[in-house]
């Protein structure tokens, strides 16, 4: 299957995190989120994202997890932040950690490795287990071409 068919139904939008999934949050949807990771934010002066966004962020996804019940799967990345995981355990969401290869530092450092946390409303091992990727032993990152069922089925 091509990448167009992949995404041929796509909406990309300009705007605002919360102004987007206002608008796309519905039950079925997945959201996926990749903010700026903590510690960065200086590097996003034009996105204004400061250290309280992260707050306000996780804040906002879990009214949108109460307003549609669960219905309405999200995933979020970040760099593994013992701030940001407790964040993301108060509002109980699922975190787990993925190392992979640090994309950024490859050229410099070959295989240097990097410890992804990945946050969800939803069980991120059940949901690998059942489409048969089990997150530890993932090696490669994904690509368009790697999905086999649903990830937004339970």
């Amino acid at each position: 299957m091509s990448a167009y068919n992949r995404i041929r139904d796509a909406i990309i939008l300009h705007r605002d995190y919360k102004d987007v999934i206002t608008y796309a949050a519905c039950p079925g949807s997945f959201i996926l989120l990749d903010p700026p990771y903590k510690g960065t934010e200086d590097m996003y002066s034009k996105a204004n994202f400061d250290i309280e966004q992260h707050d306000i962020l996780f804040s906002f996804m879990s009214e949108v997890n109460q307003q549609h019940h669960g219905e309405v799967k999200f995933l979020i990345t970040y760099n593994n932040d013992p701030y940001i995981r407790g964040v993301a355990e108060k509002h109980g969401f699922d975190t787990f950690v993925q190392t992979r290869l640090h994309s950024m530092k490859q050229s410099k450092e070959a295989g240097a490795l990097y410890e992804e946390l990945l946050i969800a409303n939803y069980d991120l091992e059940k949901q690998a287990a059942a489409n048969h990727l089990y997150l530890d032993e993932q090696k490669s990152q994904m690509t368009l071409f790697d999905f086999k069922t649903n990830y937004t089925e339970d």
